[in-house]
């Protein structure tokens, strides 16, 4: 394949054009002219004033300039210094190969979203997996009475249902509930059970009345 200087020169010559008749018309330097001609491109300053040249030379010799400028780029390129040399002599930037750490990185890197995904799924979903949380606060385990009635107070999530011993109590907006109940003499087996979602909790509380005499 011919180069962009060597196609200039075939169509100079082929049409009986001198370099200076060239240079002259295009104001650009007989020195340069020569060089382009030959491929050389030592002498310039920059890839702008070569591009320009290539350009205004071929335009005066009616040549396709996008095309030889293709052409250019086809066969030389930058280095690292601004110097033009042709292409598979030019110092190529090489991509440096992933050090141990960031292989690591990569492979822990879906591991450890794939890890954050799941907790928020949980968390999220954890009242559809885990069964609410109850606490109650009266009366206490094994509490002997002397009131025939007691209140039974907790707390669990907000809005949950609430049914102590067969007696239906909701939770309000802070999680409290509170259900009054009549004992009998004797052991009484207060139940609570708690339902969130689709999870129940029950808990179960023994309080002894023993009615004054």
């Amino acid at each position: 394949m011919k180069t962009t200087g060597q196609i200039l020169k075939h169509n100079r010559i082929l049409n009986k054009i001198e370099l200076e008749e060239i240079a002259q018309e295009t104001k650009i330097r007989r020195l340069y002219l020569e060089a382009i001609e030959n491929d050389d491109y030592q002498a310039f300053d920059s890839l702008a004033m070569v591009l320009g040249f290539i350009r205004s030379y071929a335009r005066y010799l009616n040549l396709d300039d996008k095309q030889l400028v293709s052409i250019f780029k086809r066969d030389f390129d930058v280095s690292k210094t601004g110097r033009i040399v042709p292409r598979q002599t030019a110092p190529r930037f090489r991509i440096k190969p992933r050090s141990d750490q960031q292989r690591v990185n990569l492979i822990l890197a879906p591991i450890f979203l794939v890890v954050v995904i799941s907790l928020a799924l949980l968390w999220l979903y954890r009242w559809y997996i885990f069964p609410p949380p109850v606490k109650i606060y009266q009366p206490k385990q094994v509490q002997v009475v002397t009131q025939e009635r007691i209140t039974v107070k907790g707390r669990t999530l907000p809005k949950a249902k609430v049914i102590i011993n067969d007696f239906a109590a909701y939770a309000d907006q802070a999680g409290w509930f509170e259900q009054p109940i009549l004992l009998i003499p004797g052991v009484n087996q207060i139940v609570v059970e708690v339902k969130f979602k689709y999870k129940t909790k029950v808990k179960t509380i023994d309080v002894i009345y023993r009615p004054q005499e």
